[in-house]
């Protein structure tokens, strides 16, 4: 998809002329001859190419999602209860661990592209949205930390600082002589 958003390139001194009627007051790597913008008025069609991919995406994964609940719950499989019990438990702790990210990511994603769709350009705005964006990962260890006992028990045993019990073993070693 990328070869055919980026073949046809306007006049970039053109484009930089119009970008900062938008924003006045650009970084300095703006005016550097290594920043290439993409020509805006077709801002829309990226839009619409960034949507059709999320919908893509996101129809693979409700239709792999719903085929592992249907495996897990289907009863007539070989599996003990035991390790059907354990595989729901990890699927369930798996799906609220992906969910968590892609709910934070999903809402600023799709004001930003609102935005270009109808031309609308906030600052304070898009700086929200890739602070927002780039917690994912946070909000990812965290979901991870309260979900999987292994990394709630280290995570405790870490705050908590509990020491093991160190066993000092002593060997007193003698000498005889027989003499």
């Amino acid at each position: 998809m990328t070869p055919i958003l980026t073949t046809v390139l306007p006049d970039q001194t053109q484009e930089k002329l119009n970008a900062l009627k938008i924003v006045p007051c650009p970084t300095q790597e703006f005016f550097s001859s290594r920043t290439i913008l993409p020509p805006a008025d077709n801002s829309i069609f990226y839009a619409l190419m960034f949507l059709i991919g999320i919908i893509i995406i996101a129809s693979e994964v409700l239709f792999f999602s719903i085929h592992c609940f249907l495996y897990l719950f289907n009863e007539n499989t070989n599996l003990s209860k035991a390790t059907r019990s354990l595989q729901k438990k990890f699927l369930i702790a798996i799906t609220i661990q992906m969910a968590g990210p892609f709910v934070v990511c999903v809402l600023p994603i799709l004001y930003e592209v609102f935005s270009i769709m109808i031309s609308y350009y906030n600052q304070v705005l898009n700086n929200m949205v890739y602070v927002i964006i780039a917690h994912h990962g946070f909000l990812n260890t965290i979901l991870m930390v309260i979900l999987f006992a292994p990394y709630r028990e280290y995570t405790k045993s870490l705050i908590c600082m509990k020491k093991e019990k160190s066993t000092t073993v002593s060997v007193h070693i003698t000498e005889t002589n027989h003499a």
